[in-house]
């Protein structure tokens, strides 16, 4: 255990420089300043304090981040799945609990390579499974610590009994170190049986991502359908056994993953390695490749100048676009006929319409709607076409980067932004209003009007909020990938609010009043900021 402590503080430590370093690096590129600030800044001891408590707080949120948010959504599931079923609270929740852990389980990958695994194993030679066993004891205690402060409390308030409720940590470990250890036995069963390539390259431990995807939707749909028939007809017991289950895996799964040799995990940090590197390289190549463009017809419009260069792209790259839109569309399908059961099962089965969970969520939390937006928007995707087909190539023109070229490109494809989230959006729209017809009708007067006022409110601030930030940072490099921490950041910051405004009790006036007052000050303040400050940051990088 000593020598596994260790290991685990020299990875920290190796974690702690590169995230002081990113922090430092992210402000050399801020824009405008950036450019101001030299390469000394990494050496100045207080920006590097600094920068050490902003890492600090960093790792305490991603430990920590996970529990809130899991626990926070099965209280409120809870809460609502529970009304008229007081006593059969706790078997909700830890239906919904056992549900969250085995499709987690699918994206926890153990042999996941980082930038210290680089350092630590391949420049300095730490032993394979030193590092991979240190890395594993670091996530098991904070979801451990996660789980006792965040996950016994809310259980307990959710009504689960106390003899569950405190084996919580001990379920949520077991599923994990369970999944773990399955896929670890069938890495060393292909190994065993010779099947060490496939096409000239190293097998994976984390097997076919194409395999495991499909088995993890087939997983969470069938958990979904299940969770909901075992609510509506009562069933405990079903559930409990299973609990107990997960508890009982951590000494299987356990055993197993200490069983392996050093060699097992060497190969299979050095296959996870060459598998990403592949992918990097298919990356470049997706985004230097030539997009098939429609070269049919011309395009008949009478505009000019660059309403007209504006709508020979969108005719010209229109297949590249409609590919999200798809995946878009077939999101917010798949969203709806999930909450279509849940209603057959509330509305047909047992006859409850006023008091559905599906109306609850839309009538008393429309919060929901904004995250919803928020994922289906194609605005990034348009945007990087946008560079890697158009502007790329004309920004070497010093036409192109005028204050007055930038505001009216800018005008112009906010417009066509928007036509394209239309799809998904209307179909969001129409499902919110036919289900409050459906359960009862409008709580208060112009209730749908508002719930769909709301919906396209959000979508024309986030199709805005794209392409100011694609003309403000210009996150792309030379091969159309992101490159840009800032722009990562301002949307993982956003989707957290976003995931905060979900547990919000409020009415869609309220909502669609909040999205105007933001959407109108945005739209002004970007035309702006694009007009001052695009013609420096708006560039080839």
């Amino acid at each position: 255990m000593r020598k596994r402590l260790k290991a685990l503080g020299i990875i920290l430590r190796v974690e702690n420089t590169i995230n002081i370093n990113s922090i430092l690096d992210a402000i050399r590129h801020i824009p405008l300043i950036g450019k101001h600030i030299s390469e000394r800044i990494y050496g100045i001891r207080v920006l590097k304090i600094l920068a050490f408590i902003i890492s600090l707080i960093i790792e305490f949120t991603k430990a920590f981040w996970k529990p809130v948010l899991w626990f926070g959504m099965l209280f409120i599931a809870t809460q609502m799945l529970g009304q008229g079923y007081e006593t059969f609270t706790g078997t909700i929740f830890l239906t919904g609990f056992l549900w969250m852990l085995i499709v987690s389980a699918f994206f926890y990958n153990i042999f996941n390579i980082t930038t210290e695994t680089k350092y630590t194993v391949f420049i300095m030679g730490m032993d394979a499974r030193e590092y991979v066993k240190a890395r594993l004891l670091y996530k098991i205690a904070a979801q451990l610590l996660g789980y006792v402060l965040f996950g016994i409390p809310t259980a307990l308030i959710s009504g689960v009994k106390w003899y569950f409720a405190i084996l919580i940590p001990a379920a949520g470990i077991g599923v994990k170190a369970a999944s773990v250890a399955i896929r670890m036995l069938i890495y060393s069963a292909k190994q065993a049986a010779g099947k060490r390539m496939k096409n000239g390259r190293l097998i994976t431990a984390s097997g076919n991502e194409v395999v495991s995807a499909v088995l993890m939707i087939i997983v969470a749909l069938a958990g979904i359908i299940g969770s909901i028939y075992i609510v509506y007809n009562g069933i405990s017991r079903p559930v409990e056994i299973a609990f107990y289950v997960a508890v009982a895996l951590n000494v299987p799964g356990f055993l197993i993953i200490n069983a392996f040799t050093p060699g097992y995990y060497r190969t299979a940090l050095f296959a996870e390695q060459e598998k990403n590197e592949r992918v990097e390289v298919k990356k470049k190549k997706a985004g230097r490749r030539e997009v098939r463009i429609n070269e049919s017809g011309e395009l008949r419009s009478g505009s000019r100048g660059f309403r007209y260069l504006n709508e020979l792209f969108f005719k010209r790259h229109g297949n590249v676009i409609i590919g999200r839109l798809i995946v878009s569309v077939i999101g917010i399908i798949t969203i709806i006929a999930l909450c279509s059961i849940l209603l057959y099962f509330e509305v047909i089965k047992h006859g409850v319409t006023d008091e559905s969970v599906v109306r609850y969520v839309i009538a008393r939390h429309p919060g929901v709607f904004p995250i919803i937006v928020f994922l289906a928007n194609s605005g990034a995707s348009i945007c990087r076409a946008m560079y890697a087909n158009c502007d790329s190539s004309f920004l070497m023109y010093g036409f192109y980067k005028t204050p007055d070229a930038l505001v009216k490109m800018f005008r112009l494809r906010i417009g066509s932004v928007i036509r394209y989230n239309l799809a998904p959006a209307a179909i969001l729209a129409a499902f919110s209003v036919f289900t409050l017809f459906f359960t009862g009708g409008e709580d208060y007067p112009l209730q749908s009007l508002f719930t769909v006022a709301e919906i396209f409110v959000f979508l024309v601030l986030f199709s805005v909020r794209h392409l100011a930030l694609y003309y403000i940072l210009q996150p792309y490099n030379s091969d159309y990938l992101i490159k840009s921490r800032l722009y990562g950041f301002l949307s993982f910051l956003i989707g957290t609010v976003l995931l905060v405004i979900i547990f919000i009790p409020v009415n869609a006036i309220v909502m669609t009043a909040a999205g105007l007052i933001i959407t109108v000050p945005y739209i002004l303040v970007s035309q702006s900021l694009v007009r001052r400050v695009a013609p420096r940051t708006f560039r080839i990088k």
